[in-house]
């Protein structure tokens, strides 16, 4: 006679199961996060082919040196919509290169620019992409969701992201593929900011970088004017703009 299995045996299997799982889990969360910060580089190596292409046709001049409108912040992240354009002309199609999926805000960010928008409304069309980076409309420039490090003029006439709002002063930012400073400061790197009440002195107070589980910046990604990416571990993250170290800025960028 056939006989089934005893309640003790089905507990053994089902705790068999439950500690497999147990320690399948934390594998498959560190797998899928390793997968957004490789997803992040290849962003970000995909921005550094359009801009390379733009370079060849442009006397060797990087994209997004155009004055922006009047009423922009001095930010890093923001830029003319010439910008954006220029990228379109170049090959972009996906507004998700613009992001760092390893960076649990951007979809906040998404909803916060233009409500409706995110999880629950797929952002994967050029359209898209201009309703948020201009907040529905709000906004005749575009605010990006990474920190673009190419010097540009604000709608008063002063560069930005420099040290005293002119390009008199060195401040090691590129402006073409043939600046020196190219090779040791980016163009491009994941929006890390702060408000200036939470001030530069601490990066893991910021929102954006790569972070698992923790409230620590684990890493972020560089996009340097060569084309080239760098991950970077959280302990070399630094307030880089901000009132006090960059002329005009509002909120702290770090990178």
């Amino acid at each position: 006679m056939r006989r089934g299995f005893t309640l003790v045996e089905l507990l053994v299997v089902i705790s068999i199961i439950a500690l497999l799982i147990g320690i399948l889990l934390p594998v498959l969360s560190k797998v899928r996060y390793s997968a957004k910060i490789n997803q992040c580089q290849a962003n970000k190596h995909q921005i550094g082919i359009l801009v390379t292409a733009y370079t060849v046709d442009n006397s060797g001049r990087l994209p997004g040196a155009e004055p922006i409108p009047v009423g922009t912040g001095s930010n890093p992240w923001d830029v003319s919509t010439q910008l954006t354009d220029d990228m379109i002309d170049y090959g972009l199609t996906s507004p998700r290169v613009w992001y760092c999926p390893a960076d649990d805000g951007y979809l906040q960010f998404v909803q916060e620019k233009a409500p409706g928008w995110g999880a629950d409304n797929p952002f994967d069309d050029l359209d898209d992409m201009k309703r948020v980076f201009t907040a529905g409309g709000k906004w005749k420039h575009h605010i990006l969701p990474l920190s673009y490090w190419v010097p540009r003029q604000n709608n008063k006439g002063n560069y930005f992201p420099t040290i005293d709002g002119t390009l008199t002063h060195p401040d090691g930012w590129p402006r073409t593929i043939d600046d020196v400073a190219r090779m040791r400061n980016p163009i491009a790197t994941d929006r890390i900011s702060a408000s200036p009440a939470i001030g530069p002195s601490n990066p893991n107070l910021a929102s954006g970088g790569h972070r698992a589980k923790s409230n620590q910046i684990e890493s972020a990604t560089r996009l340097y004017a060569d084309g080239s990416v760098e991950l970077v571990l959280g302990s070399e993250v630094e307030a880089r703009s901000g009132p006090g170290i960059t002329a005009h800025a509002n909120y702290f960028a770090f990178y």
